[in-house]
């Protein structure tokens, strides 16, 4: 039947189905609208906790910096996250700890039962030695296995405390 020869129960009857779907369709993109406002309002709470964390903060993948915050940054002496994504995590440390954290991070991320929190010596971009604290997880993202952690700089003193315990002292 062509439009024409409708009746006007037909059309009354086509235009409220009409209407029932252009309301399901401004739902819909209500619904999206609210789901993506939520979405932005989360990443906005997880990025200002992580950008200003008063701790450096990495995520670690295949021994490669695959993430770093500012402070991160910061503690290491360089200007902006762009000059150490991608590095080698050795990179940032010094030449006598770098075969025992990269051991650490490597047996985390393959799920082994390894220290949580750690310490070691670093090395700025200058090339001082800095001290550094390490909390670190295993995380998965986006299906790979990655270290999440958390460095904090610490005194000389501090980490030469933490080698008398260390060594029973």
């Amino acid at each position: 039947m062509n439009d024409s020869n409708k009746t006007k129960e037909q059309l009354i009857q086509e235009l409220e189905d009409l209407r029932r779907r252009n309301a399901k369709l401004e739902k819909s993109e209500t619904e999206r609208k609210l789901v993506k406002e939520a979405l932005q309002e989360s990443e906005e709470r997880y990025r200002t906790a992580i950008e200003q964390s008063n701790d450096g903060v990495v995520l670690v993948k295949e021994d490669r910096l695959f993430f770093v915050n500012q402070k991160m940054v910061e503690i290491f002496g360089y200007d902006r996250p762009e000059e150490i994504i991608g590095l080698p995590i050795e990179m940032l440390i010094h030449p006598g700890d770098q075969e025992r954290v990269k051991d650490l991070t490597r047996r985390r991320q393959q799920g082994e039962a390894v220290p949580q929190k750690y310490e070691f010596k670093g090395c700025r971009k200058n090339g001082e030695l800095i001290y550094i604290e390490v909390s670190a997880t295993k995380i998965t993202f986006q299906g790979e296995a990655l270290s999440l952690a958390y460095l904090g700089k610490v005194s000389e003193s501090e980490a030469i405390r933490w080698m008398d315990i260390i060594h029973g002292k």
